[in-house]
Protein backbone atom coordinates (compact mmCIF):
# COMPACT_ATOMS: atom_id res chain seq x y z
CA UNK A 1 0.00 0.00 0.00
CA UNK A 2 1.62 3.32 -1.24
CA UNK A 3 2.22 5.96 1.32
CA UNK A 4 3.71 9.43 1.35
CA UNK A 5 7.12 10.96 2.28
CA UNK A 6 8.17 12.88 5.16
CA UNK A 7 9.27 15.34 2.06
CA UNK A 8 5.94 14.54 0.20
CA UNK A 9 4.14 15.42 3.94
CA UNK A 10 5.73 18.81 4.28
CA UNK A 11 4.45 20.21 0.66
CA UNK A 12 1.02 19.47 1.16
CA UNK A 13 0.60 22.92 2.02
CA UNK A 14 2.41 24.21 -1.44
CA UNK A 15 -0.35 22.88 -3.80
CA UNK A 16 0.73 22.39 -6.93
CA UNK A 17 -2.10 24.72 -8.52
CA UNK A 18 -1.39 27.48 -6.59
CA UNK A 19 2.42 27.68 -8.16
CA UNK A 20 1.11 26.73 -11.73
CA UNK A 21 -1.26 29.77 -11.32
CA UNK A 22 1.23 32.45 -10.15
CA UNK A 23 3.94 31.34 -12.88
CA UNK A 24 1.42 31.33 -15.62
CA UNK A 25 -0.07 35.46 -14.56
CA UNK A 26 4.17 36.24 -13.84
CA UNK A 27 5.21 33.80 -17.65
CA UNK A 28 7.98 32.91 -15.24
CA UNK A 29 8.39 29.61 -17.48
CA UNK A 30 8.98 30.85 -20.51
CA UNK A 31 12.99 30.60 -20.31
CA UNK A 32 12.93 26.96 -19.02
CA UNK A 33 10.29 25.27 -20.24
CA UNK A 34 11.76 21.90 -19.50
CA UNK A 35 12.23 23.04 -15.92
CA UNK A 36 9.35 24.47 -14.67
CA UNK A 37 9.30 27.10 -11.84
CA UNK A 38 7.62 23.85 -9.61
CA UNK A 39 10.40 21.76 -10.11
CA UNK A 40 12.78 24.55 -9.67
CA UNK A 41 10.81 25.70 -6.02
CA UNK A 42 10.74 21.61 -5.60
CA UNK A 43 14.90 21.49 -5.86
CA UNK A 44 15.75 24.85 -3.91
CA UNK A 45 13.47 23.97 -1.24
CA UNK A 46 15.53 20.10 -1.01
CA UNK A 47 18.36 22.06 -1.21
CA UNK A 48 17.40 24.10 1.89
CA UNK A 49 16.24 21.21 3.99
CA UNK A 50 18.86 18.44 3.06
CA UNK A 51 21.22 20.99 3.93
CA UNK A 52 22.97 20.49 0.82
CA UNK A 53 26.36 22.82 0.22
CA UNK A 54 26.95 23.25 -3.82
CA UNK A 55 24.46 22.39 -6.69
CA UNK A 56 26.56 19.37 -7.63
CA UNK A 57 25.29 18.13 -3.96
CA UNK A 58 21.74 18.66 -4.62
CA UNK A 59 21.98 17.58 -7.94
CA UNK A 60 23.62 14.30 -7.18
CA UNK A 61 21.40 13.72 -3.58
CA UNK A 62 17.92 14.52 -5.61
CA UNK A 63 19.00 12.63 -8.40
CA UNK A 64 19.88 9.71 -6.09
CA UNK A 65 15.82 9.49 -5.13
CA UNK A 66 14.37 8.94 -8.91
CA UNK A 67 11.76 6.45 -7.11
CA UNK A 68 9.91 9.04 -5.50
CA UNK A 69 9.92 11.99 -8.25
CA UNK A 70 6.90 10.51 -9.84
CA UNK A 71 4.93 10.91 -6.85
CA UNK A 72 6.31 14.50 -6.01
CA UNK A 73 5.56 15.90 -9.89
CA UNK A 74 9.07 16.12 -10.65
CA UNK A 75 11.84 14.84 -12.59
CA UNK A 76 15.83 14.48 -12.35
CA UNK A 77 18.03 17.75 -11.97
CA UNK A 78 20.66 18.56 -14.22
CA UNK A 79 22.93 21.38 -12.36
CA UNK A 80 23.48 23.27 -15.44
CA UNK A 81 19.60 23.83 -15.90
CA UNK A 82 19.47 24.66 -12.34
CA UNK A 83 22.11 27.40 -12.49
CA UNK A 84 20.38 28.63 -15.82
CA UNK A 85 17.18 28.99 -13.72
CA UNK A 86 18.79 30.71 -11.03
CA UNK A 87 19.67 33.27 -13.07
CA UNK A 88 17.06 34.08 -15.16
CA UNK A 89 13.64 33.12 -13.41
CA UNK A 90 11.91 36.46 -12.21
CA UNK A 91 12.41 36.35 -7.86
CA UNK A 92 8.94 37.34 -7.78
CA UNK A 93 7.39 34.42 -8.38
CA UNK A 94 9.12 32.83 -4.86
CA UNK A 95 8.08 36.14 -3.49
CA UNK A 96 4.11 35.46 -4.39
CA UNK A 97 4.57 32.05 -3.47
CA UNK A 98 5.62 33.48 0.48
CA UNK A 99 3.04 35.89 0.70
CA UNK A 100 0.27 33.49 0.03
CA UNK A 101 1.77 30.84 2.80
CA UNK A 102 2.11 33.82 5.12
CA UNK A 103 -1.70 35.33 4.05
CA UNK A 104 -2.50 31.32 5.39
CA UNK A 105 -0.81 30.96 8.34
CA UNK A 106 -2.11 34.79 9.34
CA UNK A 107 -5.75 34.05 9.03
CA UNK A 108 -4.76 30.65 11.16
CA UNK A 109 -3.27 33.53 14.07
CA UNK A 110 -6.08 35.74 13.68
CA UNK A 111 -8.71 32.99 14.63
CA UNK A 112 -6.74 31.77 17.14
CA UNK A 113 -5.92 35.29 18.84
CA UNK A 114 -7.42 38.02 19.79
CA UNK A 115 -4.80 40.41 20.32
CA UNK A 116 -1.92 40.48 17.43
CA UNK A 117 1.60 41.89 18.39
CA UNK A 118 3.61 42.33 15.28
CA UNK A 119 7.57 42.63 14.99
CA UNK A 120 9.19 44.67 12.47
CA UNK A 121 12.64 44.33 11.68
CA UNK A 122 15.31 43.18 9.20
CA UNK A 123 19.02 41.79 9.40
CA UNK A 124 21.84 41.81 6.71
CA UNK A 125 23.51 38.93 4.52
CA UNK A 126 26.90 39.50 4.03
CA UNK A 127 27.80 38.54 0.66
CA UNK A 128 31.42 39.28 -0.15
CA UNK A 129 34.42 37.41 -2.12
CA UNK A 130 34.66 36.43 -5.74
CA UNK A 131 31.01 36.83 -7.65
CA UNK A 132 29.58 39.29 -5.64
CA UNK A 133 30.88 42.29 -6.80
CA UNK A 134 27.01 43.52 -7.87
CA UNK A 135 26.53 43.73 -3.92
CA UNK A 136 29.20 46.42 -3.18
CA UNK A 137 26.85 49.25 -4.84
CA UNK A 138 24.64 49.00 -1.36
CA UNK A 139 27.65 48.04 1.21
CA UNK A 140 27.87 50.63 4.18
CA UNK A 141 30.19 50.44 6.99
CA UNK A 142 28.75 47.48 8.80
CA UNK A 143 27.26 45.49 6.05
CA UNK A 144 28.04 44.18 2.25
CA UNK A 145 25.37 42.61 0.56
CA UNK A 146 21.25 42.20 0.94
CA UNK A 147 19.11 43.15 4.00
CA UNK A 148 16.12 40.64 4.59
CA UNK A 149 13.10 42.38 5.87
CA UNK A 150 10.05 40.75 8.01
CA UNK A 151 7.29 41.04 10.57
CA UNK A 152 6.78 38.50 12.42
CA UNK A 153 3.42 37.44 15.25
CA UNK A 154 5.15 37.90 18.60
CA UNK A 155 3.55 35.10 20.52
CA UNK A 156 2.93 32.16 17.35
CA UNK A 157 7.04 33.33 15.67
CA UNK A 158 5.25 33.45 12.67
CA UNK A 159 5.92 35.79 9.31
CA UNK A 160 3.17 37.39 8.05
CA UNK A 161 4.40 39.69 5.99
CA UNK A 162 7.54 39.98 3.67
CA UNK A 163 8.34 42.96 1.83
CA UNK A 164 11.01 42.91 -1.35
CA UNK A 165 14.17 41.35 -0.12
CA UNK A 166 16.64 44.63 0.60
CA UNK A 167 13.39 47.41 0.21
CA UNK A 168 12.87 49.09 3.65
CA UNK A 169 10.47 51.48 1.49
CA UNK A 170 8.23 48.76 0.64
CA UNK A 171 7.67 47.71 4.47
CA UNK A 172 5.50 51.07 4.86
CA UNK A 173 3.27 49.92 2.92
CA UNK A 174 1.90 46.91 3.85
CA UNK A 175 -1.57 46.61 5.09
CA UNK A 176 -2.30 47.66 8.52
CA UNK A 177 -4.91 46.07 11.14
CA UNK A 178 -7.19 47.86 13.52
CA UNK A 179 -6.44 47.30 17.25
CA UNK A 180 -3.08 45.24 16.48
CA UNK A 181 0.26 46.80 18.01
CA UNK A 182 3.47 47.00 15.63
CA UNK A 183 6.83 46.79 17.17
CA UNK A 184 9.89 48.33 15.20
CA UNK A 185 13.36 49.83 15.85
CA UNK A 186 14.38 53.75 14.56
CA UNK A 187 15.83 52.29 11.56
CA UNK A 188 11.72 51.85 10.25
CA UNK A 189 11.50 55.94 11.52
CA UNK A 190 9.17 57.31 9.34
CA UNK A 191 6.61 59.62 10.74
CA UNK A 192 3.93 59.76 7.61
CA UNK A 193 4.07 55.86 8.38
CA UNK A 194 3.29 56.21 12.26
CA UNK A 195 0.27 58.75 11.31
CA UNK A 196 -0.74 55.69 8.95
CA UNK A 197 -0.72 53.88 11.93
CA UNK A 198 -2.40 55.39 14.09
CA UNK A 199 -5.09 56.52 11.94
CA UNK A 200 -5.67 52.74 11.29
CA UNK A 201 -6.56 52.65 15.23
CA UNK A 202 -3.34 50.49 15.46
CA UNK A 203 -0.54 51.49 18.07
CA UNK A 204 3.06 51.04 17.56
CA UNK A 205 5.84 50.90 19.84
CA UNK A 206 9.68 52.32 18.76
CA UNK A 207 12.84 54.64 19.41
CA UNK A 208 12.89 58.18 19.06
CA UNK A 209 15.91 59.48 17.11
CA UNK A 210 18.19 61.58 18.45
CA UNK A 211 17.53 64.56 16.81
CA UNK A 212 13.94 64.58 17.03
CA UNK A 213 12.59 68.20 17.61
CA UNK A 214 9.92 67.43 20.27
CA UNK A 215 8.94 69.47 23.07
CA UNK A 216 6.87 68.27 25.97
CA UNK A 217 3.55 68.69 26.89
CA UNK A 218 2.64 67.29 29.77
CA UNK A 219 4.22 64.51 32.79
CA UNK A 220 3.01 61.29 33.90
CA UNK A 221 4.24 59.96 37.43
CA UNK A 222 6.94 57.21 37.46
CA UNK A 223 8.95 55.20 39.92
CA UNK A 224 12.20 56.92 38.47
CA UNK A 225 14.35 53.80 39.14
CA UNK A 226 13.00 51.29 35.79
CA UNK A 227 10.94 53.91 33.89
CA UNK A 228 12.71 57.51 34.14
CA UNK A 229 10.60 59.61 32.59
CA UNK A 230 7.17 59.44 31.12
CA UNK A 231 5.65 62.25 29.28
CA UNK A 232 3.53 62.94 26.38
CA UNK A 233 5.18 65.26 23.66
CA UNK A 234 4.65 67.04 20.43
CA UNK A 235 7.02 67.74 17.03
CA UNK A 236 7.81 71.34 16.89
CA UNK A 237 8.02 71.77 13.38
CA UNK A 238 5.92 70.90 10.41
CA UNK A 239 8.13 69.71 7.93
CA UNK A 240 12.13 69.01 8.64
CA UNK A 241 15.05 70.80 6.98
CA UNK A 242 14.86 69.22 3.70
CA UNK A 243 11.39 70.74 3.33
CA UNK A 244 9.57 67.10 3.58
CA UNK A 245 6.30 67.61 5.67
CA UNK A 246 6.06 65.85 9.03
CA UNK A 247 3.04 63.89 9.11
CA UNK A 248 2.77 63.34 12.63
CA UNK A 249 2.83 66.96 13.54
CA UNK A 250 0.01 68.28 15.77
CA UNK A 251 -0.92 64.68 17.57
CA UNK A 252 0.41 63.81 21.15
CA UNK A 253 3.05 61.45 21.50
CA UNK A 254 4.28 59.14 24.36
CA UNK A 255 7.55 59.82 25.10
CA UNK A 256 9.29 57.12 28.15
CA UNK A 257 12.78 57.08 29.10
CA UNK A 258 13.76 53.41 30.35
CA UNK A 259 16.86 52.69 32.50
CA UNK A 260 19.44 50.48 31.12
CA UNK A 261 22.66 49.38 33.77
CA UNK A 262 25.74 50.70 31.90
CA UNK A 263 24.22 52.17 28.83
CA UNK A 264 22.31 55.45 28.13
CA UNK A 265 18.61 54.97 28.19
CA UNK A 266 16.21 53.60 26.04
CA UNK A 267 13.87 56.48 24.46
CA UNK A 268 10.50 54.98 23.51
CA UNK A 269 7.76 56.62 21.32
CA UNK A 270 4.30 55.30 21.11
CA UNK A 271 0.95 56.37 20.56
CA UNK A 272 0.07 53.86 23.23
CA UNK A 273 -1.49 56.66 25.79
CA UNK A 274 -3.30 53.92 28.17
CA UNK A 275 -1.30 51.19 28.80
CA UNK A 276 1.64 51.14 31.76
CA UNK A 277 5.29 52.66 30.93
CA UNK A 278 6.19 49.51 32.16
CA UNK A 279 3.99 47.04 29.87
CA UNK A 280 5.12 49.34 27.18
CA UNK A 281 8.57 48.97 27.89
CA UNK A 282 8.36 45.26 28.26
CA UNK A 283 6.67 45.04 24.80
CA UNK A 284 9.68 46.66 23.08
CA UNK A 285 11.85 44.12 24.74
CA UNK A 286 10.08 41.61 23.41
CA UNK A 287 11.04 42.73 19.79
CA UNK A 288 14.66 40.72 20.12
CA UNK A 289 12.54 37.62 19.51
CA UNK A 290 12.72 38.65 15.82
CA UNK A 291 16.62 38.61 16.64
CA UNK A 292 16.17 34.89 17.89
CA UNK A 293 13.92 34.00 14.92
CA UNK A 294 16.70 35.49 12.09
CA UNK A 295 19.16 33.67 14.36
CA UNK A 296 17.12 30.61 13.87
CA UNK A 297 16.61 30.96 10.11
CA UNK A 298 20.65 31.18 9.37
CA UNK A 299 21.92 28.54 11.87
CA UNK A 300 19.33 25.96 10.85
CA UNK A 301 18.83 26.90 6.77
CA UNK A 302 20.96 27.94 3.72
CA UNK A 303 21.73 31.80 4.66
CA UNK A 304 25.40 31.87 4.44
CA UNK A 305 26.47 29.90 1.77
CA UNK A 306 25.01 30.13 -1.49
CA UNK A 307 24.35 28.13 -4.29
CA UNK A 308 24.59 31.29 -6.83
CA UNK A 309 26.37 33.96 -6.61
CA UNK A 310 24.10 36.72 -8.72
CA UNK A 311 21.52 38.48 -7.14
CA UNK A 312 18.73 36.88 -9.04
CA UNK A 313 20.28 33.93 -7.09
CA UNK A 314 21.02 35.36 -3.93
CA UNK A 315 17.23 36.55 -3.69
CA UNK A 316 15.49 33.09 -4.99
CA UNK A 317 17.63 30.81 -2.25
CA UNK A 318 16.75 33.83 0.29
CA UNK A 319 12.84 32.91 -0.01
CA UNK A 320 13.08 29.36 -0.79
CA UNK A 321 14.46 29.32 3.12
CA UNK A 322 11.50 31.07 4.00
CA UNK A 323 9.52 29.18 2.09
CA UNK A 324 10.73 26.08 4.35
CA UNK A 325 10.30 27.72 7.42
CA UNK A 326 6.88 28.41 6.68
CA UNK A 327 6.48 24.77 5.65
CA UNK A 328 8.10 23.22 8.32
CA UNK A 329 5.41 25.11 10.81
CA UNK A 330 2.61 24.22 8.81
CA UNK A 331 3.96 20.48 9.31
CA UNK A 332 4.40 21.18 13.27
CA UNK A 333 0.57 22.96 13.62
CA UNK A 334 -0.98 19.63 11.77
CA UNK A 335 1.26 16.66 12.77
CA UNK A 336 3.18 17.44 16.34
CA UNK A 337 2.31 18.61 19.54
CA UNK A 338 2.39 22.14 19.68
CA UNK A 339 5.84 22.20 22.14
CA UNK A 340 7.59 20.33 19.53
CA UNK A 341 11.16 21.91 18.64
CA UNK A 342 11.01 23.10 15.40
CA UNK A 343 15.08 22.68 15.34
CA UNK A 344 14.40 19.18 16.24
CA UNK A 345 11.86 18.56 13.88
CA UNK A 346 14.30 19.71 11.14
CA UNK A 347 16.39 17.39 12.09
CA UNK A 348 14.55 14.66 12.01
CA UNK A 349 12.96 15.67 8.64
CA UNK A 350 16.36 16.00 7.47
CA UNK A 351 17.25 12.36 8.14
CA UNK A 352 14.30 10.59 7.08
CA UNK A 353 13.17 13.12 4.01
CA UNK A 354 12.10 9.94 1.37
CA UNK A 355 10.93 7.66 4.13
CA UNK A 356 7.68 6.64 3.62
CA UNK A 357 5.98 6.97 6.76
CA UNK A 358 3.20 3.85 7.29
CA UNK A 359 -0.53 5.25 6.85
CA UNK A 360 -2.92 4.21 9.81
CA UNK A 361 -4.22 1.31 8.00
CA UNK A 362 -0.71 -0.17 7.17
CA UNK A 363 -0.26 0.70 11.30
CA UNK A 364 -3.63 -1.58 11.53
CA UNK A 365 -2.55 -4.44 9.53
CA UNK A 366 0.85 -4.30 10.92
CA UNK A 367 -0.54 -4.47 14.38
CA UNK A 368 -3.17 -7.55 13.60
CA UNK A 369 0.31 -9.50 12.03
CA UNK A 370 1.79 -9.00 15.43
CA UNK A 371 -1.22 -10.34 17.45
CA UNK A 372 -1.82 -13.19 15.02
CA UNK A 373 1.93 -14.14 15.50
CA UNK A 374 2.26 -13.62 19.27
CA UNK A 375 -1.57 -16.05 19.42
CA UNK A 376 -0.03 -18.98 17.10
CA UNK A 377 3.51 -18.57 19.12
CA UNK A 378 1.41 -19.49 21.95
CA UNK A 379 -1.22 -22.00 21.07
CA UNK A 380 2.19 -23.94 19.95
CA UNK A 381 3.56 -23.45 23.41
CA UNK A 382 0.75 -25.19 24.99
CA UNK A 383 0.02 -28.00 22.26
CA UNK A 384 3.91 -29.02 22.84
CA UNK A 385 2.71 -29.71 26.14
Amino acid sequence: MYSNTRFHQLLEALPRNLIDRISSSLQAGRYDKSFKPYDHLLALLYGQISGVRSLRELETGFNAQAAHHYHLGTGPIRRSTLSDANQRRNPVLFKTVTEQLMAFMHGKQRRELTELTYLLDSTPIQLKGHGFDWAEASATSRNQGLKVHLMIEQRGHTPVYSPTVNDVVDARHLRLEADATYVFDKGYCDYGWWQQIDEAGATFVTRFKRNAAIQVVAQNPCDGKVILSDEWVEFRHRSNRAGHKNGYHGLRLRRISVYREGKSPLILATNDMDSSAKDIAELYRKRWQIELFFKWLKQNLKLKRFLGKSQNAVSLQIYAAIISYLLLWLYRSRRCAPNTSLHLLLVEIRETLFTRLPTGVQQMYRRRRRERAELIEKTQYVLSY
